[in-house]
């Protein structure tokens, strides 16, 4: 009452809404640099693919999880965030509703840039492979590679759940339906999948019924896995091989299954044996050049667990034992000399088919020279028998009546031809297609990608129209 008349209320309610519009901005300010940080850390995760939750998340817990040890670490040097996480009552950000807000958040905003990328590409190529999860349910990968002005870019865009849809007919519904999503059914020159049936087939494979409708995607087959393959026919047909390396896998796993062994292993050999993946074969000769470089070392080994045989449980002994007499078999040595040759030139042409900064040309200069050295493999049949003999002794068993020579000349000859064959239809289907004077191979060879057939798409009447001329 005292300054009524003196000053207009309105004037009043002005200045005092001012003053909190100006509170209310610095509030949304820091709020904002909040969330920022909160949006860093969930990026970083998932930038460094670890695992946000931890099993005892509140506060008495020793390990609260990656996300909110990360946020606590931050705030130690952050005072803003420190006292946003000390004060707050209505938002603090570190519920897992909140965590899987921002995940999806970052996530969708990377979708809608790399489909505006896409968006912008002439071209684009289709890679699809099958993993699984943690909960060993079967997931199938989406991947896309294109050609930007800024250079090649190759994103992954999602997993699909794929445990109950493994025919062909649900993958190629859902892989075109995921082009169609991302407005490349125009776009796509190639599709590149493993060599399974269900994948590779001609006939009613997935490439065959993306074909139906995109007559313009090639289907395009990994080299480095294709060798694999040509690596792996070259022994599942012949009994003794598969024996070999059934043996060889066996001897890495004996070590892995035991720490006390593995001690051993490193004291001794001072070199771990590598796991054998059953479709790498380049996994198989890292164990097949270990071994050969290591092998008196583990007949020391094993020959340590024999006399020392209180010390180790049964199965360590009768295990330790035949391995050793393995390691001392003439057939077992025969083979192991034998494929370390092989893998000594299969071991380049592997890292040349996986190399992004090689041409198609040079790689089948490459695999030409390959098969070369494998049919001058035959001329070395002598010096690996007669080494073989003088480290383990004549061929024991069965193999010693008769010509033994000859039984593993024939043996010998029989890895080479099949490993040969297989080289050569792959050749044959690469170079049916090959036409180097195409003016469109810069740009198709960096869609496709190094290490994929993309010289089946050099043919002139595969190539789709171009806008523009």
């Amino acid at each position: 009452m005292k300054t009524f008349g003196d000053t207009r209320i309105d004037l009043q309610l002005d200045e005092q809404r001012r003053r909190e519009t100006i509170i209310h901005n610095e509030k949304v300010n820091k709020n904002r640099d909040i969330l920022k940080r909160l949006i860093h850390c969930v990026i970083f995760l998932g930038k460094q693919e670890l695992p946000f939750r931890g099993h005892d998340e509140s506060r008495e817990s020793a390990n609260r999880g990656n996300y909110l040890e990360l946020l606590t670490f931050i705030a130690e040097y952050d005072p803003d965030l420190h006292y946003h996480l000390s004060t707050s009552k209505v938002f603090i950000g570190t519920s897992s509703q909140i965590q899987n807000d921002l995940i999806s958040a970052v996530a969708e905003v990377m979708g809608e840039t790399i489909k505006e990328e896409i968006s912008k590409a002439p071209f684009v190529a289709l890679m699809l492979d099958e993993t699984t999860d943690v909960s060993n349910a079967a997931q199938l990968s989406f991947v896309l590679r294109f050609v930007t002005d800024s250079g090649v870019k190759e994103r992954f865009v999602k997993f699909e759940d794929v445990t109950g849809k493994k025919r062909a007919e649900d993958v190629a519904a859902m892989a075109l339906g995921f082009l169609e999503e991302h407005g490349c059914m125009g776009k796509l020159v190639a599709q590149c999948y493993d060599g399974a049936a269900v994948m590779a087939s001609g006939l009613n494979g997935v490439q065959a019924k993306v074909k139906e409708k995109i007559p313009q995607a090639l289907f395009i087959h990994c080299y480095a896995h294709a060798l694999n393959l040509v690596l792996s026919q070259g022994v599942v047909k012949i009994k003794e091989c598969r024996i070999f390396f059934s043996h060889l896998s066996g001897l890495a796993a004996f070590f892995s299954r035991s720490p006390k062994r593995t001690q051993l292993l490193d004291e001794i050999c001072q070199k771990r044996l590598p796991r054998v993946a059953p479709t790498r074969w380049n996994f198989a000769s890292r164990l097949v050049c270990t071994v050969f470089e290591k092998k008196d070392a583990l007949k020391d080994l094993f020959d340590y667990i024999v006399e020392h045989h209180e010390e180790f449980d049964d199965a360590a002994i009768l295990s330790a034992d035949g391995y050793l007499s393995n390691l001392g078999n003439f057939e077992f040595g025969f083979f192991l000399s034998t494929f370390n040759q092989i893998f000594a030139h299969a071991d380049v042409l592997f890292d040349i088919l996986q190399n992004k900064s090689f041409d198609m040309q040079f790689c089948l200069t490459r695999v030409e020279e390959f098969c070369i050295c494998i049919e001058g493999q035959r001329d070395r049949f002598d010096q690996i028998y007669d080494e073989t003999v003088q480290d383990t002794g004549l061929p024991t068993g069965r193999r010693a009546h008769g010509d033994s020579r000859s039984h593993y000349k024939k043996l010998h000859n029989g890895i080479l031809e099949n490993i040969l064959n297989q080289i050569l239809v792959l050749v044959g289907n690469i170079t049916s297609h090959y036409e180097p004077k195409c003016l469109f191979v810069p740009v198709w060879s960096a869609v496709l990608g190094s290490g994929f057939d993309s010289t089946a798409c050099h043919h002139r009447n595969s190539l789709p129209s171009i806008p523009g001329g």
